[in-house]
């Protein structure tokens, strides 16, 4: 990992998410997904003909041309595509459990960094909580204290500026030399219970023209979340097998 990076998402899921006696099975950083459910496009919203309902097949995302949309050529995102997807929300039907959660896992085709975390107890997602907002500050009301409040923020403003001028540590990107990695305040935003959760597995989609490897999670109607893969490596999909089981 490069020092401008940051921290990887199993060290993230385990200082923000884990109890201090729950087993972390796996974690992963999500940025872009799309839903899969019938009579509805891949942004959730219904289709505007009929008969595009019956190109559809459950669990065969990016079917009836929609993989030219999402860039199902090998030469992925480019021109005026939208990003490619690495989680895809699937279900039976619109209103089951994974689309009704969907609602906190950001705005479908739009990248924006969830981490998702399964433990032995629960699957959960997470996003960075945003700053407070700054406290307000008392208005001024004569002239001369509004000129005296001026100068003191040039001043201040000086000072702040000489201590960046004079501080010579590398900074990799939120990280500073010498100091402890930067870790974003992720605050979970929405859990699965494990008595929900049918199964979590190894699997494959069809993605248009192509099977790409995924991870799978099934809920209890049906429903539910492929993690998709970059890779079909046998010997990581054995590997991310033997992670989930928890053996």
């Amino acid at each position: 990992m490069a020092m401008s990076e940051p921290l990887g998402a199993a060290t993230a899921a385990r200082h923000r998410f884990c109890r201090p006696d729950e087993q972390l099975l796996w974690a992963a950083y999500r940025r872009v997904f799309y839903f899969d459910l019938p009579g509805h496009d891949p942004y959730g919203k219904p289709h505007k003909s009929l008969l595009r309902r019956g190109a559809e097949g459950f669990g065969g995302f990016l079917l009836d041309g929609v993989e030219v949309m999402l860039g199902d050529d090998e030469g992925g995102e480019s021109g005026d595509r939208p990003p490619p997807p690495d989680l895809i929300v699937f279900g039976p039907a619109p209103g089951c459990l994974a689309h009704r959660a969907a609602t906190e896992f950001g705005t479908p085709g739009t990248s924006g960094r969830r981490l998702w975390a399964l433990t032995a107890h629960r699957l959960g997602v997470l996003a960075v909580a945003p700053p407070p907002d700054p406290p307000k500050k008392k208005e001024n009301r004569s002239l001369a204290r509004r000129a005296a409040g001026f100068g003191k923020g040039l001043v201040e403003t000086g000072r702040d500026i000489g201590r960046i001028l004079a501080d010579s540590r590398e900074r990799y990107g939120d990280n500073i030399e010498g100091e402890p990695l930067a870790l974003p305040e992720w605050s979970p935003v929405q859990e699965f219970a494990r008595e929900r959760i049918v199964s979590v597995g190894p699997d494959t989609r069809a993605q248009g023209r192509r099977t790409v490897p995924c991870l799978r999670v099934v809920l209890a109607d049906g429903s539910g979340l492929d993690f998709l893969l970059p890779a079909a490596d046998p010997a990581m999909i054995e590997h991310l097998a033997v992670l989930v089981s928890g053996r």
